[in-house]
């Protein structure tokens, strides 16, 4: 699509408005039989599922397996006529509802994947031959005959399945001790609404609360927090939004392991038992339309404008300020205002007497903030704090507007580009500028003082290119990195960031038909880690809570910094949370580096291990990005060498 995302990813997160349509369709029509037609390398066959009989989500009812299995046997007739090869039952899983078949297997029907060797033009050499594409369109097409066939001749076992799949959920919920969830975060009720929306896009029962609630040492409020019983129809999809999940029948993914969302968003959640959970608790149903809005306290100001970032859209409050050239000012150190309000360190500040701009322009923005970001805005009456320092002291820095250089194609990742891309356009209004490695080469960087380095191969970038970064970088440039591109700048001696040696398993005395077996078990596909953050570091302004999910994919393992300060996230000692991951990688991630800050001349370079936008859901590990891009020009050097 336009932001280069991988659509049959994005079941789950309903992140873009393609897959909007797709799964409103989804639960319009509610399926009996779904047929999911992709391509593939082209010196494959083609596939049909089953795939992996161990690889089947265990809340998917084992009859949708046994029913796919005769469904099946129609694409084989109809393929073995033309003396078509094809293969099933091996490679393809139904694990991830975040792709399109297993997402319909998760709402009652029976979905089917195809895989057809891709021809990619009229005709292309292959191990099997030319390989057409009116050939590929000919597999596709018979095995669309037999899936009407299928569904005809079938029919009574699928809407049977359909109305068992649907029936079964109360039992179902009767039977978890799990009787419901509640999310939500009173310093971020954003996040928390864009949770909550993603969970009614998928026609899940989800409510306000009637009244606050305390589950240990949290307080859910109605204002920013949710509550979805699982005694619905969707039983089996909450279920799976919801859950931490750490066994597994196999090792082999072929998506990522671990999707739970709460913990993708990092807000405070609780499943709740028996005990804790009744039916009084519900109360108005979820609404799409009510986006919240923050409060103007204070009200109009003559002196200053303020206010925290802990609310998701900050980043994007204060890029309207810059945007509109405003001065705006950020808190180095915590303080508290004339009027007893505490104020975090990150908080920003608009002091009204040092504007070049209009203030009426000023009051209009804090307007805006106040009803399109969610934020409280506080207004000032003085620069004298009641504690900590005075808003004209020297802890309150100039922020800086972000000129965004983002490398991409010529081996670069176009997802992650794509992710990012997506996340400053659509969500921050920020207009990052996407320049290819061969252009990448031959232009100018001054205009900009951010570049993006996401995760790929960066072989092509030139040597004199490399040499020009450098000196960019030296005169005060930001680079802020992940995955491979973390590490090119490690290889490159850009940064000073140093990478572990992951060994492969043993192999001894293996069986030669068991390599691909071993070796798969040994890749982490995606699963969710802890972190601890720290609060007081420019990269962790506006969290809250020093424990942060992450998501990993890939067994890159960055190791600490030998400066004490140049390590602000780290992966717990314990550190996976949901997911799976091989027994001899977990110990070289616990306690290792998620992001070390590296410093040359005048410039800072932020190196993520991990890629904090993952698929556009991501929203909790998002805020570390935005503070790296907005933020990251502050951290004092001298932390960094």
């Amino acid at each position: 699509n336009h932001y280069w995302f991988d659509l049959n990813r994005d079941y789950i997160p309903i992140q873009l408005p393609e897959t909007k349509g797709r799964v409103a369709r989804i639960h319009e029509w509610k399926p009996n039989l779904y047929t999911d037609h992709h391509e593939m390398g082209t010196n494959s066959t083609f596939f049909f599922q089953p795939g992996e009989p161990n690889r089947v989500h265990p809340l998917i009812p084992e009859q949708n397996y046994s029913l796919t299995e005769s469904i099946s046997t129609y694409f084989q007739e109809g393929l073995d006529d033309i003396q078509s090869l094809y293969f099933s039952k091996e490679n393809y899983d139904d694990y991830y509802p975040g792709r399109g078949p297993t997402y319909v297997d998760f709402n009652g029907g029976v979905a089917v994947l195809f895989e057809q060797a891709s021809a990619r033009g009229h005709a292309q050499e292959s191990t099997n031959g030319i390989l057409t594409f009116p050939f590929a369109i000919r597999n596709h097409h018979r095995s669309a005959l037999a899936s009407v066939k299928a569904a005809h001749e079938m029919r009574t076992e699928l809407l049977t399945y359909q109305r068992d799949f649907y029936a079964d959920a109360a039992e179902l919920a009767a039977d978890d001790p799990v009787k419901a969830y509640v999310f939500g975060s009173e310093k971020d009720p954003a996040k928390a609404f864009h949770l909550a929306e993603i969970v009614k896009r998928h026609k899940i029962d989800i409510y306000h609360l009637t009244e606050p609630i305390q589950i240990g040492e949290a307080t859910y409020n109605p204002e920013a927090s949710y509550i979805v019983p699982l005694n619905q129809l969707q039983y089996r999809l909450v279920h799976a939004l919801f859950e931490i999940r750490n066994t597994f029948e196999d090792s082999i993914f072929y998506d990522v392991s671990a999707w739970t969302l709460p913990l993708a968003f990092n807000l405070e959640y609780e499943a709740l038992d028996r005990r804790e959970y009744n039916t009084a608790m519900l109360g108005t149903e979820f609404d799409l339309d009510t986006f919240p809005r923050g409060q103007l306290i204070g009200g109009r100001s003559d002196y200053a404008y303020a206010f925290e970032v802990h609310g998701y859209y900050a980043h994007r409050a204060i890029n309207r300020l810059l945007n509109a050239g405003a001065r705006v000012k950020v808190a180095s150190q915590e303080f508290i205002s004339a009027d007893g309000k505490d104020f975090a360190m990150g908080s920003i500040i608009v002091p009204l007497g040092i504007q070049d701009i209009e203030l009426e322009k000023i009051h209009e923005l804090a307007e805006e903030i106040v009803r399109q970001d969610a934020i409280d805005v506080y207004g000032f009456s003085t620069g004298r704090s009641s504690t900590g320092p005075d808003l004209g002291s020297p802890s309150f820095a100039d922020v800086e507007k972000p000129e965004v250089l983002i490398l991409a194609e010529g081996g670069i990742s176009a997802y992650e580009v794509g992710q990012a891309w997506h996340l400053l356009d659509t969500r921050f209004d920020m207009k990052p500028t996407l320049v290819s490695v061969d252009r990448f080469n031959s232009t100018s960087i001054d205009r900009y003082n951010t570049i993006v380095l996401l995760d790929g191969n960066y072989a092509g970038v030139s040597s004199a290119a490399i040499t020009k970064l450098q000196d960019w970088n030296r005169k005060g440039g930001l680079i802020v990195a992940t995955k491979r591109g973390s590490k090119w700048l490690s290889d490159i001696e850009i940064s000073n960031v140093s990478f572990a040696d992951v060994e492969p398993p043993g192999l001894e005395g293996a069986d030669y038909s068991n390599f691909e077996v071993i070796t798969g078990s040994q890749v982490i596909g995606g699963s969710i880690f802890r972190a601890r953050l720290d609060l007081s570091h420019p990269l962790g302004w506006g969290f809250y809570e020093s424990e942060v999910p992450l998501f990993k994919r890939g067994t890159l393992v960055m190791n600490k910094a030998t400066n004490p300060f140049a390590t602000p996230l780290v992966y717990a000692e314990d550190s996976l949370w949901s997911g799976y991951v091989p027994d001899k990688k977990l110990p070289l991630i616990n306690n290792s580096a998620a992001a070390v800050i590296s410093a040359q001349g005048r410039g800072i370079i932020v190196s993520f291990t991990d890629d904090p936008n993952f698929r556009a859901f991501w929203y909790g590990s998002n805020k570390l990005f935005m503070n790296s891009l907005f933020f990251g020009r502050l951290i004092n050097s001298g932390t960094a060498r």
